[in-house]
Order: C-alpha cells, then sequence, then structure tokens
C-alpha cells in the first residue's frame, strides 16, 4: 500500500508540475495527500519529499540552475501543513504504537536505526556480488549499539555518503 501511494504521489507531481492554475494545485494537492497515505502506510516512504525534489532537479527542471524554487517551497508547505494536521488528529498515539512495537524486542528505535546503515550496504553489495549463499531472506545482522559498535556501523555509514556525493555530483 506504501509503495501504490508512493507512486500515485509521484506521479500527481508530475501532472503538478506540467499543469497550471487551478489544475496543478489540484494535482500538488492529491501529491499530498497520497504522500501523507504512503507514510502512515510505511516510514520509510518518507523519502518521498527527497524523492520529489531530485526528480525537480534533475528530470524536469534539467540540472540545478533552474528558473526558482518556489513550487519546490508550496509543495514543502503543503506536506508539512497535511503532516501537522494528521498529528493533531492522532495525537500522540501514532509515536505510542511505534514505541510500544519496540517493548517486547531486544534493541531500541536507535539501535535499529544504527544497523539500518551496514543493511543497506549489505543489500547494495547483492548487486555488485549476488552470490546465491548470500541470497538469504533471513539474514541475522548484529545490532549496533552505537556509531562505533561494531566498526562496521560507522565505516557503512562513510561509503553510504560516498555514494550518495558521488550520484549527486554533476
Amino acid at each position: 500500500m506504501a509503495a501504490m501511494f508512493y507512486l500515485l504521489s509521484m506521479v500527481f507531481y508530475v501532472k503538478g508540475r506540467q499543469s497550471v492554475g487551478k489544475r496543478q494545485f489540484l494535482y500538488y494537492g492529491a501529491m499530498g495527500i497520497s504522500g501523507i497515505f504512503s507514510i502512515f502506510s510505511k516510514e520509510n516512504a518518507f523519502m518521498c519529499l527527497s524523492l520529489s525534489r531530485s526528480m525537480k532537479f534533475y528530470s524536469l527542471d534539467q540540472g540545478w540552475r533552474s528558473s526558482g524554487h518556489r513550487p519546490m517551497l508550496k509543495i514543502v508547505i503543503l506536506l508539512a501543513s497535511i503532516g501537522l494536521i494528521g498529528f493533531i488528529l492522532l495525537g500522540g498515539k501514532y509515536i505510542d504504537t511505534i514505541k510500544e512495537g519496540y517493548q517486547y524486542r531486544d534493541f531500541t528505535m536507535s539501535e535499529r536505526v544504527l544497523t539500518q546503515f551496514r543493511v543497506v550496504l549489505y543489500y547494495l553489495s547483492l548487486l555488485i556480488y549476488p552470490h546465491p549463499s548470500r541470497l538469504n531472506l533471513d539474514y541475522d545482522f548484529p545490532i549496533s549499539r552505537t556509531l562505533f559498535d561494531p566498526i562496521s556501523t560507522v565505516l557503512s555509514l562513510m561509503v553510504i555518503f560516498f555514494l550518495i556525493g558521488i550520484g549527486s555530483g554533476r
């Protein structure tokens, strides 16, 4: 469901960029609502904001030196407003539900985030070396307790930042 709303949000974004007037506002509104539904379906859909920004700079405006940032500012304000309204309506229940899920786990939310750097790097390495012995759905990653425990956590973070830097360079 998150993927469906995520892609729908991107479709509305492209349609909004190609439209003018009231139609553009409606497409951006639909993009915001789809993005919020996507985020509430699965939290990693929050990347929808950065993807729409990347689409603007790399595809729709043909580079960083485009005509301005006002349409993006409108999108950010719209999404922030919708997110704030959703947060006000839900109160703290959504955050409490997330915290509640960690009561019975062997790790905290911050330990999970730290471990994800190594997980992402492992998945990227599968693109380069997809040996059948490495293709396992039930891989047990050791939990990262701090940024330096294990040391591969900070190394993975540095590699990820390096790859992002190379990918965003012109």
